[in-house]
């Protein structure tokens, strides 16, 4: 076992994601992606994940070094030029990149303040002008300055500076892939406005900090180096919702294959889906009520009056692993090596003086102030996304979970967590937390902190298949099935009857114990 895998499952966006399509380096990388097993670190940390069992000082003794301005990026800091790991994209000629517009929005910058970027491509037929499907990639978290410099150098982790710069994203387009692929005809949005967004902030997209200084030890060397770097997700999330919605920016213009055709506005959209899995997940999470708001706000048929008839919808993927609360940590090593020895300790001590204070975290837009005026003193329940998933998310939302996730699963088995009274957990035990909390998201009507103000149950989908991050590989979305009435169920079916609400099939599928699935891995 090794501490990095142990503490990987902890932290609070639900662990090191996968990227998008498809996974292997960025445009100018040739090595293959690795896989999503979590390596040890030289710091104690989690890579791209934010929880570590050493004294690793998050930044100065302010939080924000006064001088922070002068300090080297990261970048020029660091030797390393690492771009290898998972969660590249190669080039394509489906969806067309843009950079963001840093004169435009100042603070929609990667970790290394290079500007974000998003690809694109407008719809396919007129009546799918105003329907948008627009998906955050994946990729991890740093919340240390150790994890961080060794995310950048690649060193002993699942990523690298690919995850954390727009410097090796491929500078003309990639391929749509899982929910964007637009060459499967059984997807139901293939002709929609394709939108994927590129993470590079390593902070679940709920970054507002820039200029954060660190202090740290160079991986490998263990000299120390000092360096700024932003976590700017949430900033990135709305510059590229202000973009689409054509407010200070122009509308995008796509020219991939010779032609010329304008992006429509997204303020006209009658159809919007936001996408994620795992840290994309997470940025859904953290950002889809807020997001539906501001939508609502400027939607074109909403402002005329009468009812609204924008619909916006949240798919969230690999996630939602079992309730964390539920498990002894006492053999933990956030425990033993960090005194962190409860569900509580750990998400208090990162709300108060980590993740939240280090990346400046944006969370929902509603949890925080309901625990204000309902259970003050647990606001730090707002950076626990499988908490806030199941309580304040009120935006129609379907929910897939694999239930032997390959990296949540694995990783909490070896983090040596105890069912109390029970002994080590298992991965069969892990499964059936992860059944128990796809039910309780299906339940969210009836047990949700806001659940009077939900007005759609959600949806689920859970196989006991292994695949980590599978929205964005299209075997995994149109391939895997659940047998239900004795016919296998595929899961984009499944949520096709959930998001019509005209399917005649269910909208909640999760296999069970001795029930029939079928994987794709």
């Amino acid at each position: 076992m090794t501490r990095r895998t142990t503490l990987c499952w902890l932290v609070s966006i639900s662990l090191v994601a996968c990227g998008g399509p498809p996974s292997t380096p960025d445009a100018t990388t040739q090595d293959g992606g690795a896989d999503a097993t979590a390596q040890p670190d030289a710091t104690g940390s989690i890579d791209d994940a934010g929880v570590t069992g050493d004294a690793d000082a998050a930044v100065g003794s302010d939080g924000a070094a006064s001088d922070a301005g002068a300090l080297p990026m990261i970048g020029e800091a660091l030797a390393c030029r690492s771009e290898g790991g998972v969660g590249g994209l190669a080039p394509g000629t489906d969806l067309q990149r843009h950079t963001i517009d840093l004169a435009q929005f100042p603070e929609a910058r990667c970790n290394d303040g290079t500007p974000a970027v998003l690809y694109y491509r407008p719809y396919e037929g007129a009546e799918n002008r105003d329907r948008w499907v627009i998906q955050l990639q994946g990729g991890g978290s740093c919340t240390t300055p150790n994890a961080c410099a060794a995310r950048w150098c690649g060193y002993m982790t699942n990523f690298s500076k690919t995850q954390m710069t727009s410097s090796v994203a491929p500078r003309t387009g990639i391929n749509g892939d899982g929910i964007l692929d637009r060459n499967e005809p059984t997807n139901p949005m293939r002709g929609w406005n394709r939108v994927f967004l590129r993470y590079c902030s390593s902070d679940a997209w709920s970054g507002t900090r820039s200029d954060v200084a660190m202090d740290a030890v160079e991986p490998g060397t263990a000299n120390p180096v000092r360096f700024r770097l932003h976590f700017a997700g949430a900033r990135i999330f709305d510059a590229a919702v202000a973009t689409l919605r054509q407010d200070g920016a122009a509308a995008l213009r796509y020219t991939l294959g010779g032609a010329s055709s304008a992006l429509p506005d997204l303020d006209d959209a009658s159809v919007v889906l936001l996408a994620g899995a795992s840290a994309g997940g997470a940025g859904t999470i953290r950002n889809v009520d807020r997001f539906a708001t501001t939508l609502r706000a400027n939607n074109t048929a909403c402002r005329s009056g009468g009812a609204c008839p924008l619909r916006v919808a949240a798919l969230i993927d690999s996630i939602l692993p079992m309730d964390r609360s539920q498990l002894d940590w006492t053999l933990t090593p956030v425990c033993t090596m960090g005194m962190l020895c409860s569900y509580s300790q750990y998400f208090q001590a990162q709300y108060q003086t980590g993740e939240n204070v280090f990346q400046g975290v944006r969370n929902d837009d509603t949890c925080e102030g309901w625990h204000r005026a309902n259970r003050p003193g647990e606001e730090w329940r707002c950076l626990d996304d499988s908490y806030v998933l199941l309580n304040h998310i009120t935006t129609p939302m379907f929910v897939r979970m694999g239930q032997t996730d390959m990296l949540l699963g694995r990783n909490a088995v070896e983090a040596q967590f105890q069912i109390p009274g029970m002994g080590p957990l298992t991965m069969p035990q892990f499964a059936a937390g992860v059944r128990a909390q796809l039910q309780r998201a299906q339940d969210a009507q009836t047990l949700a902190n806001e659940r009077a103000m939900i007005r759609t149950a959600p949806g689920t989908f859970g196989p006991s298949c292994p695949k980590h991050e599978a929205i964005g590989d299209t075997d995994s979305v149109f391939n895997v099935a659940i047998e239900s009435g004795g016919a296998p169920v595929p899961f984009m079916r499944v949520f096709s009857n959930w998001f019509t609400g005209m399917g005649a099939g269910p909208v909640n599928l999760v296999t069970q114990p001795g029930g029939r699935d079928s994987c794709t891995m």
